[in-house]
């Protein structure tokens, strides 16, 4: 075997043990969950835990180990960037009394198991603890989305969206944006988003354009479009960071085929009201890492795009959570296997390994 091989077997068994403790009353395993700013920190084994398997939480990273095995190789949760990787961590002896200490920031080395990590791309999977929004049917589209009653709103509920078939998976449905009021382009008249509001997220899109110059978007927080447009290779086309940034349209899959959308957003924060990071967006496409880290400057598109879009032109961003919102422009743009997951990032980081 590989040492690769042998590290994913180890850290296999690891989670198979974990989760029999777990069911076992006689046998829980420590479970910690720390905070930290600081890039390195230390903890003592006395502080945390004895028994084994131990979970210890830090910030948004899961760390597993076997209590009486501390040279052993251990499993890391990476929760903001939905991947499993593995690491080898150096035990210092601290003063006479040998306490071991963690140095956790001391990474000596590093994989990513593939069957844990996340998935990008077209069928992709949903990560653990996300939810699935969106999967081609009628009742996921009236359990978690309504209409957003913008300035330009014109449809009714309940929802006027279709649910058509869908053209490669026989015997599978999609919901299609045709909605009546939004013909000729009209955005803002019969667009839709999540009833529940996010700030941080990992979000997986499915889209498919049946016809030339197909139409739609994907607005993170019902503010930032993730641009949806057949034949447009600009700023302002196919999975462009609508008017900022463009991305290769060579990627894009054509007409009658599914493409996605993997995406890890950072909302805007905020201090005293004012505004002092900008939202960040990292964006795969069909499979392709083609944005990273990218800041988002404002709202396009006028209040008829979404929440502060009236603002200052755009500019004025306030510190107010979104829904996930498609966009209608009475074209055929169909959706399927839309997923969530909510995070907490703490750092100005959405950058991931698929």
């Amino acid at each position: 075997m590989t040492l690769e091989q042998t590290v994913t077997a180890k850290v296999s068994h690891w989670l198979a043990l974990i989760a029999k403790c777990s069911r076992s009353p006689k046998r829980r395993p420590c479970i910690h969950s720390i905070h930290s700013r600081r890039s390195t920190l230390s903890l003592s084994r006395n502080a945390l835990c004895r028994r084994s398997p131990c979970f210890i939480a830090i910030d948004s990273y899961l760390f597993i180990w076997h209590a009486r095995a501390f040279r052993d190789i251990i499993a890391i949760r990476d929760g903001t960037k939905g991947r499993f990787v593995l690491i080898t961590m150096e035990i210092l002896r601290m003063r006479s009394s040998g306490i071991q200490w963690i140095v956790l920031a001391n990474l000596l080395s590093m994989w990513m198991l593939s069957p844990l990590s996340a998935e990008v791309g077209v069928g992709a999977k949903p990560l653990p603890n996300a939810e699935i929004i969106l999967d081609g049917t009628r009742e996921l589209l009236d359990k978690n989305w309504i209409y957003w009653e913008g300035p330009r709103f014109a449809s009714k509920m309940p929802i006027q969206w279709k649910i058509v078939e869908d053209p490669e998976v026989k015997g599978s449905t999609s919901v299609m944006t045709d909605d009546p009021a939004a013909v000729g382009g009209k955005y803002g008249t019969a667009d839709i988003v999540t009833k529940k509001a996010y700030r941080d997220f990992r979000l997986h899109v499915e889209f498919l354009i049946m016809k030339p110059k197909g139409n739609s978007g994907v607005y993170l927080q019902n503010r930032y479009e993730i641009q949806i447009l057949d034949g447009d290779k600009t700023n302002h086309g196919m999975a462009a960071i609508i008017n900022e940034a463009a991305t290769d349209y060579s990627l894009y899959n054509g007409l009658g085929k599914w493409n996605a959308y993997d995406i890890t957003f950072r909302a805007a924060r905020f201090k005293d009201g004012k505004r002092v990071e900008q939202p960040l967006v990292t964006l795969f496409f069909n499979g392709k890492k083609v944005h990273v880290n990218h800041s988002i400057t404002k709202v396009w598109g006028g209040p008829n795009s979404g929440i502060d879009g009236g603002n200052d032109q755009g500019r004025g961003i306030t510190d107010v959570p979104g829904g996930l919102k498609l966009q209608a422009e009475g074209h055929d743009v169909r959706y399927r296997n839309i997923w969530i997951q909510e995070l907490d990032l703490v750092k100005s980081d959405t950058d991931f390994v698929e």
